[in-house]
């Protein structure tokens, strides 16, 4: 935990805003005290279309290698292979026909009458590179990335001097932003130079470009992709109508600026600000501009950042993003010192032995930043490697793998509260609903609807591609429709449902409608099944993938076809569309159990499982990311876990044999299986075995293999095993490992029905709780039975009606702008008739900027009246016979002290703090604990605070059913400790006892009371 500083006093409680939640106290910052010796350990920045790895392998050259998520080769294109529709019967009879591992004879038909022309996708491509010359010899080297800002800091001494280079990808601005500074005036040269990673002598790659400078301080590189790609030892012509530029501008501050043919120099400044922008001509997946809009557009991009401070960049870039970032926190509890001092690399691989809470939440929290980075409306969507890509070749051509890759990529989107940045999906999905249309029609012959396979690029192709075996996965286009649906849960948004979700729902579910078929083979049960179609990314006879039905398939159709249903429903729409999806789910194939107990991957094929370490876990899909096979369905949970346990990923060696992704997913699992013991373990195989030591996940078998779907479906695992809303419950921690994480808290998940949750636990049991609604609706809230709910209240203390409260699941009403408080404990009796005070959630992405007033209290400025409704009264304060009125927050006077609360927060949220600070009697001999007794009065339910000092050991008996909740606190007097206990209206009693031997005339303790809420925001008082 960050420790608090030099500050007298601090106190922290937060407040149910999202702006500030994040937690102050735990360091969200990767660290290193060398260069990275290869792309794979620089740091990455983005702005959802412009990305940058740091990545400079020595102090004397600093290099950005960039990115911008248009640059594509290929161009709009309909991949449809003209001879399926009249080859696909053929294919399916001979499926069906064959004996069992006979239906390779089908093969080569798939290949030239049904996947893709041609067969592959293109890739996404690398940019460019920026060089910033630094120092060959230094000392006291450090480099990080600051995940609360999004800046990343290199700082070093070289010469006697100073040198700091900040930078980061500003979504405000649209571009690269770095500002390199000396600590001495005239001290830094430097030289800035611009090229492509395209290589001009191979033709495979991007075309050789142009680079000049532009006057005195600017350079620009402009080029055109190649029109030939290669992959492995196949060659393939393909039209490339892309243009790109990228221009770089240098604000020098005190020295002199000079420019050659391609490079800019700079001797004798103190500082310099260097602006990256790049652009293409992509317009859509249907269109390409002119070539001239590249440049356009970088010269626009520029023109908005004229006259512009460096200091002003930084400011919108942080408030920008901090405006998703700061809506979500985590503490799972404290790494020792020690841990907390190893480098990360250290602390990776040190995982499966050491307890290290705070790289778990590091972990979580660069999983939210990849997204917020590489994915913003407006944006493509995240890809395989989000937006960072260093070869014109890259793994899987950095394409969108709809298999599980492209959504794993936003499974914590909602949970994790950055639903924003799912749009960029929302809108591929859009665009998929034309192309896979085409697909569906040009392809398979279907015209109602439209079809995604298992892979997706920048032109959408949507037709199958790649090898026979794993080219058709007619259900990438239903899989994608989950993320809509989960939108919707989360948020409510009936006009998001109405225009985009359930169009593109129901058109999916057209196209499987009329692509089902029923089984005609003998024993086979007559079920409607999915053919051709595969298991991804295998099969049951000695790996071939290509059969009818799958039980992913059959998991994917019965949970979006049920979604569709609901949708329809809700907007009263389409009843013979519901009544056709109602009828077909009873012919579906259910989930079947195999020999010993496993669930079944080919139901129709009745094999057992032959790769019982494969990557895949695909029939797990109902349990995740699906949700029909829960704690509700208890043969099939069972079953799951026999199949999870089968493909191993709890052991070094099962982990370490994964991808990253793959041991992602089983992390997962084993996170909606329950069983936290068993998820801890496989995230330890996550981090020790698939991530590197700047975090990146490890998507395939060498290092190299960069996908950050591993480090997406990883921070949804963490979220989960804090909050679950799925199978009709929020469940709050439900899978925390038995020995970690035992205390913690969370602040701003989300969960289903327009929640924002935020929860305390000590001992695995939940102490606090609070949850904001912005819906209308009826929940269920599920917490560790061995310390069930006790009642559920709103803010001021009226009572919520539970419908029912059994066996730790309380269900109640929420009302939309209202905050809800579950409690676990007694807490005194509230108020029903009260009205209810609460106002709406302000929207997540606003910072509040009102200030609450102050109510004068003795000092010599008088401030306003608060508002009264917005407080707890304490009055009637008495110690020995001495008796005060109320005190307010604000600056209060007390024995020659001033107390200042500061940094308030608007009215319409929480209420004020109170501060009465008692001494000891110096002048009298020691007097009876009772004259000692402090009490006061509060008018409704509050949380009092009390700060002891230290040197009182033990404490006074009457502390002993307090909650530590702060720490230590340095003040004058010396060192406090904080404790917490909640009162219910009515008068406050405290004490101490006398003979502990307490020195006269020091503060014994100060008193801060506040209303009983457990969100908050941070206030800090100073003595």
């Amino acid at each position: 935990m960050r420790p608090l500083g030099a500050l007298s006093l601090c106190l922290l409680v937060f407040c149910a805003t999202c702006a500030n939640l994040g937690f102050a106290d735990t360091p969200l910052v990767m660290s290193y005290t060398s260069p990275p010796t290869a792309w794979k350990e620089g740091l990455l920045i983005g702005n959802g279309r412009l990305g940058a790895n740091i990545c400079g392998t020595s102090a004397a050259m600093e290099h950005l290698q960039f990115n911008e998520d248009t640059l594509w080769i290929g161009e709009p294109h309909d991949y449809s292979n003209p001879g399926g529709p009249s080859h696909l019967a053929g294919i399916r009879s001979g499926i069906f026909a064959a004996p069992p591992g006979g239906a390779g004879s089908m093969a080569s038909e798939m290949e030239t009458y049904f996947r893709s022309i041609p067969y592959r996708h293109p890739p996404y491509n690398p940019f460019g590179d920026l060089y910033i010359a630094g120092h060959s010899s230094v000392t006291d080297y450090a480099r990080r990335l600051d995940l609360e800002t999004a800046v990343s800091t290199v700082e070093y001494d070289s010469g006697g001097k100073h040198y700091t280079r900040e930078c980061f990808a500003t979504h405000p601005g649209e571009a690269i932003v770095v500002r390199y500074t000396c600590n001495t005036a005239g001290g830094l040269d430097t030289t800035i130079t611009l090229i492509s990673e395209g290589q001009p002598s191979n033709p495979s790659y991007q075309a050789p470009e142009v680079v000049e400078t532009v006057g005195s301080d600017r350079i620009k590189m402009t080029g055109q992709l190649t029109s030939r790609r290669v992959k492995g030892s196949s060659v393939q012509d393909i039209a490339n109508p892309l243009y790109y530029e990228a221009q770089v501008k240098v604000i020098n501050e005190g020295g002199t600026i000079y420019a050659s043919d391609t490079e800019l120099g700079i001797a004798g400044a103190t500082a310099i600000t260097v602006i990256l922008v790049a652009r293409t001509n992509f317009v859509d997946f249907q269109t390409v501009g002119a070539s001239a809009l590249a440049h356009a557009r970088c010269e626009a991009d520029l023109t908005a950042l004229n006259g512009l401070s460096y200091s002003a960049i930084e400011s919108a870039h942080i408030a920008d993003y901090q405006s998703l970032f700061n809506r979500c926190s985590i503490d799972l509890g404290d790494s020792s010192t020690a841990v907390r001092n190893q480098s990360i690399q250290t602390r990776l691989s040190n995982i499966w032995t050491s307890t290290d809470p705070d790289l778990v939440e590091l972990y979580f929290q660069f999983g939210r930043y990849l997204l917020i980075s590489s994915s913003r409306p407006g944006t493509q969507p995240a890809n395989l490697q989000g937006i960072w890509c260093s070869q014109p070749e890259p793994a899987w051509e950095c394409q969108y793998t709809t298999n599980i890759n492209a959504e794993m990529n936003y499974w914590h989107a909602e949970v994790a509260n950055l639903s924003e940045c799912a749009e960029p999906l929302f809108d591929m999905i859009e665009d998929l609903t034309t192309a896979g249309h085409a697909a569906a029609t040009n392809n398979y012959g279907i015209g109602n609807g439209w079809v995604a396979n298992h892979n997706v690029d920048l032109w959408r192709g949507a037709a199958p591609v790649n090898n026979a075996y794993d080219c058709s996965f007619p259900c990438g286009g239903l899989w994608l429709c989950q993320h809509l649906w989960w939108h919707y849960e989360y948020t409510g948004d009936e006009d998001f449902l109405q225009n985009v979700a359930y169009p593109a729902m129901k058109g999916a579910a057209q196209f499987m409608l009329d692509y089902l078929i029923v089984d005609p083979r003998s024993g086979h049960g007559g079920y409607k099944v999915t053919c051709p179609t595969n298991s991804p990314e295998w099969g049951p006879y000695d790996g071939y993938a290509l059969v009818a039905s799958t039980a992913m398939d059959n998991e994917i159709i019965r949970e979006v076809f049920s979604d569709t249903i609901a949708a329809a429903e809700i907007l009263g729409v389409d009843a013979d569309l519901r009544t056709s999806l109602t009828q077909t789910l009873t012919q579906i194939m259910p989930d079947t159990v195999g020999g010993h107990g496993q669930l079944m991957e080919w139901p129709n094929e009745q094999v057992e499982d032959s790769d019982g370490n494969h990557r895949h876990i695909s029939h797990l899909w109902a349990l995740s990311p699906g949700e029909l096979i829960n704690r509700h369905t208890p043969t099939t949970f069972a079953a799951a876990r026999v199949s999870l346990v089968d493909r191993g990923g709890l052991t070094d060696a099962e982990a370490s044999a994964n991808t990253g992704w793959a041991q992602a997913h089983r992390f997962c699992a084993w996170v909606r299986l329950l069983e936290g013991d068993n998820a801890y373990l496989a995230l330890q195989g996550l981090l020790n075995n698939k991530t590197t030591l700047a975090l990146m996940n490890r998507g395939g078998s060498t290092v190299d293999d960069l996908q950050i779907d591993g480090n997406m479906a990883g921070a949804a695992g963490i979220a989960e095993s804090l909050l679950q809303s799925h199978a009709g419950e929020v469940a709050l921690i439900p899978a925390l490992p038995s020995a970690r994480w035992t205390a913690g808290s969370f602040r701003g998940l989300r969960a289903r029905g327009g929640l924002t949750v935020s929860a305390d636990w000590t001992s695995r049991e939940v102490t606090t709780a609070t949850l904001d609604a912005s819906l209308d609706r009826e929940i269920c809230v599920r917490v560790p039975a061995t310390k069930p709910i006790y009642d559920v209240t709103l803010t001021n203390g009226t009572l919520v009606p539970l419908t029912a409260n059994v066996d730790g699941v309380a269900t109640f009403t929420v009302q939309s702008g209202n905050t809800y408080i579950v409690w676990f404990e007694a807490h005194g009796t509230p108020t029903p008739t009260e009205t209810p005070t609460e106002t709406p959630t302000e929207t997540p992405t606003e910072t509040p900027t009102e200030t609450p007033t102050e109510t004068p209290t003795p000092t010599p400025t008088p401030t306003p009246t608060p508002d009264p409704d917005s407080l707890v009264r304490v009055t009637n304060i008495t110690r020995a016979g001495y008796t005060t009125d109320t005190l307010y927050a604000g600056h209060v006077l007390y024995n020659d002290r001033s107390y200042i609360f500061q940094d308030p927060i608007s009215l319409d949220l929480v209420g004020h703090v109170y501060i009465r600070t008692l001494n000891g009697d110096k002048d009298q001999n020691p007097p009876t604990p009772e004259s000692h007794l402090f009490t006061f009065d509060v008018d409704r339910r509050a949380d009092v605070y009390v700060s002891l000092v230290d040197a009182i050991s033990p404490p006074p008996s009457w502390l002993d059913d307090w909650a530590f909740v702060i720490g230590s606190l340095q003040t004058t007097d010396g060192l406090r400790t904080l404790y917490r206990k909640g009162f219910p209206a009515g008068t406050v009693e405290m004490g101490y006892n006398h003979e502990l031997g307490m020195p006269y005339g020091l503060s014994m303790y100060n008193v801060i009371v506040v209303p009983a809420v457990t969100s908050a925001e941070s206030w800090m008082l100073f003595e």
